[in-house]
């Protein structure tokens, strides 16, 4: 059995300002050796995945690297990667995250790994609120996500699932509630 301090502590291992961290479907030893290229404008507020040998668009510049940001932020990433969601904060300013019903047992089999980095190693982009490293080197720690529904809710968000994510969205935006959404 943990111990209380135990407990506590792992409860707030990913919520501390000392790193920045990632979720991914495996683990990655060497993040440096698979870095994604990026094409963005210089204030990252528009970017696209592409084929490092492209040659960005006028205006643009090419970054190779990896993103990474803070517990609250990457926290939906628990779920499988393409799985859809829909998160908006309510009234009192807390996180509402809706995931579509179908997906629910997806979610909870989902066993993703969790890298968590030095902060200093990557520079935050503020239109994002995201972080990204040209030189990210390894991971100080790595765990896996056993419950992501918990490891969602212990960082800061309500986790729903709905019947229908698109009409979800839609009384979002019908009611004139600002959102973001991953996949629609």
């Amino acid at each position: 059995m943990k111990s209380f301090k135990s407990f506590i502590l792992n409860e707030e291992e990913f919520s501390d300002d000392k790193h920045v961290h990632r979720i991914d479907n495996t683990k990655i030893s060497d993040f440096s050796s698979n870095m994604n290229t990026y094409h963005h404008k210089k204030d990252w507020t528009e970017s696209a995945l592409l084929n490092k040998e492209d040659t960005p668009k006028k205006g643009w510049k090419k970054s190779t690297g990896v993103f990474a940001t803070d517990a609250h932020s990457v926290a939906p990433y628990a779920s499988p990667r393409g799985t859809n969601f829909v998160q908006h904060y309510d009234q009192d300013g807390n996180s509402q995250l809706a995931f579509d019903e179908k997906d629910k047992e997806k979610i909870k089999a989902h066993r993703p790994i969790v890298s968590s980095f030095p902060k200093e190693r990557f520079k935050h982009i503020e239109t994002s609120g995201e972080s990204f490293s040209e030189n990210p080197g390894k991971p100080e720690k790595q765990s896996t996500i056993k419950n992501p529904v918990k490891f969602m809710q212990q960082n800061g968000h309500n986790v729903q699932f709905v019947p229908d994510l698109k009409d979800y969205k839609r009384n979002l935006e019908k009611n004139k509630i600002e959102h973001n959404s991953e996949g629609l």
